[in-house]
């Protein structure tokens, strides 16, 4: 198997650059969380993450890495470019690709691949990290730039505006209705939060993965904010760095989802 971009092993995983290197890093998470990973459950990794791993260094580079390598080939590549899910989702045609799936992400493991053998998320970072370090963080600086550009223009608007300007779509894909919950929600909160720079890097885990996941890892802030959201049970399960323990018991309990739900055929 190369990318089990199919797969029907459930649940489907997504983890923020702090879990992801908390469970790399910790032996209690990280030896517990393999365990039940090793007969059931999918990692979607996103090119966000991929950026974010590849501009590690040192030790934390090779925790990362090694936890990466026993991941093995069950993972997906999810597309973080919300602009193209929420466009895939609304003019989704028989036998076109899945429209959280990757393909930038997809044309780069395959132009990566060793022929004949599988596709593991480690040689992935390994053919990655081959590329200037600086490459990718000069990439995640852009990202911060260009969504603290988006975030001051969402704020700027009146309490009159925002149902004018982003009213919540219902009939539109699942994505479209988040985000536009989610803008609302950072406009309503501006002056009590004052957006961080990390902040555009979590915006990015959480959007497109709570559509298209069971359970996503963020941080303590972006957990709140989504539960104050109310969604209803087809968006993922939303933990954070101390739930750890709650999370793995979730996992040896997680039931496959009533087919139809938003979630349900992210492979």
């Amino acid at each position: 198997m190369i990318v089990n971009v199919t797969s029907e092993r459930r649940p489907r995983l997504y983890f923020d650059q702090f879990a992801l290197y908390d469970f790399a890093s910790t032996p209690a998470l990280r030896e517990p969380f393999l365990a039940r990973f090793a007969a059931h459950g999918e990692l979607m990794f996103s090119h966000t993450n991929m950026m974010e791993v590849g501009a590690l260094q040192g030790r934390s580079a090779s925790l990362v890495r090694d936890f990466l390598a026993r991941i093995g080939t069950h993972w997906i590549p999810l597309e973080y470019e919300f602009d193209k899910v929420v466009t895939a989702e609304n003019k989704r045609v028989e036998g076109a690709p899945h429209p959280a799936l990757s393909e930038r992400l997809l044309e780069f493991v395959y132009r990566s691949r060793t022929p004949g053998e599988p596709i593991t998320l480690d040689s992935i970072i390994d053919e990655f990290s081959r590329d200037d370090p600086e490459t990718h963080r000069r990439f995640l600086a852009r990202v911060r730039i260009a969504m603290a550009a988006n975030v001051a223009t969402w704020q700027r608007c009146t309490p009159e505006e925002i149902d004018r300007k982003y009213p919540i779509p219902y009939r539109a894909g699942p994505t479209l209705h988040l985000m536009t919950r989610i803008i609302r929600a950072l406009i309503q909160e501006a002056k009590s939060h004052r957006w961080q720079p990390n902040d555009a890097f979590d915006f990015s885990h959480a959007l497109v993965p709570l559509v298209y996941a069971d359970a996503v890892f963020l941080d303590k802030q972006w957990k709140k904010r989504i539960e104050r959201l109310k969604l209803d049970v087809p968006f993922a399960r939303v933990f954070y760095a101390y739930e750890a323990p709650v999370f793995l018991d979730w996992f040896d309990r997680f039931e496959q989802p009533v087919v139809g739900a938003a979630n349900a055929g992210a492979g």
